[in-house]
């Protein structure tokens, strides 16, 4: 079941149409929360497809272009082990969607920076991060 976020509250009734607007344009953002606009940027096609169609032009071989994303838990117990400080900058190589970098400067309040070579995803990481104010969140 899918449920969408719109100021923190659970709004399944809006389902048929925002699958309608899917429909009509390939991305959407939410500004009001950052796991609904997260879930709404990639409700029309899936990181996996993207990485499919993008990788093709990749300047790496295929068998390396690998997707995969870390639990937020487990960067979290990870991150918690490095006793980090206000003065530290997290940097994700290989980011993909972007949601660790979220994560980790919402969770632990510092500067972070995505790296990514699949566009699609750098550039909606980066609407993401506008929207929503994140001065110090940063994809490249």
């Amino acid at each position: 079941m899918l449920i969408i976020f719109l100021a923190n509250k659970p709004v399944n009734k809006y389902f048929e149409r925002v699958q309608n607007i899917f429909r009509k344009q390939n991305f959407i953002y939410d500004t009001t929360l950052l796991s609904g606009g997260y879930q709404l940027s990639y409700f029309s096609d899936g990181p996996y497809s993207i990485v499919r169609k993008e990788g093709k032009r990749a300047p790496v071989l295929p068998q390396n272009l690998t997707y995969g994303e870390t639990p937020c838990l487990t960067i979290r117990k990870i991150l918690q082990e490095l006793e980090l400080k206000p003065s530290d900058h997290f940097v994700d190589l290989g980011c993909g969607r972007g949601l660790t970098v979220f994560f980790v400067n919402q969770y632990f309040h510092i500067p972070a920076t995505g790296v990514d070579i699949i566009p699609t995803f750098i550039r909606r990481a980066k609407i993401l991060a506008k929207n929503l104010g994140l001065t110090q969140v940063k994809f490249i």
